[in-house]
């Protein structure tokens, strides 16, 4: 798949092959232009380039990781995903929506609430947050998570 963009590919039997693409009209018809031409670029590239951005992505998530959980998150490492969710309810006891706010005025760290993925009460003391930024963008995140601790 394509990070961000919804686009993927599956290789099937063909009867499950039929299966899938039965539902998949009834989805989508087309993707946009311009997501196919990236879709050829990313499937000619060479494996060296997927081995670089697992890398990548792995550093990124383990730093991530880092500096949630000495900021008092209880996390769950993601295994294929660019974000982490994040049980904030050690640092406080408003619900995700308060927290997601209070962190954009107070820490200037965006996150989007946990209720926004669930139709029941499951994400009220969650709140996720992405990795996929650049380096200097994560450590300064980390610089502002510590006013959290103060």
């Amino acid at each position: 798949t394509v990070p961000g963009w919804r686009l993927g590919y599956s290789v099937a039997s063909k009867e499950l092959s039929n299966l899938i693409r039965k539902v998949h009209e009834y989805l989508t018809i087309t993707p946009p232009t311009p997501l196919q031409y990236g879709a050829i670029v990313a499937l000619n590239q060479p494996k060296s380039y997927y081995v670089e951005l697992r890398r990548m992505y792995s550093s990124k998530k383990e730093l991530m990781l880092e500096i949630l959980r000495n900021s008092g998150f209880n996390c769950i490492s993601p295994e294929g995903a660019t974000y982490v969710w994040s049980d904030f309810s050690e640092i406080d006891e408003c619900d995700d929506f308060e927290f997601a706010t209070r962190m954009i005025k107070e820490i200037g760290v965006a996150g989007v609430p946990g209720s926004s993925f669930f139709n029941n009460p499951n994400g009220k003391d969650k709140i996720r947050f992405t990795f996929q930024k650049k380096d200097e963008t994560l450590k300064e995140a980390e610089k502002r998570f510590g006013k959290l601790m103060k």
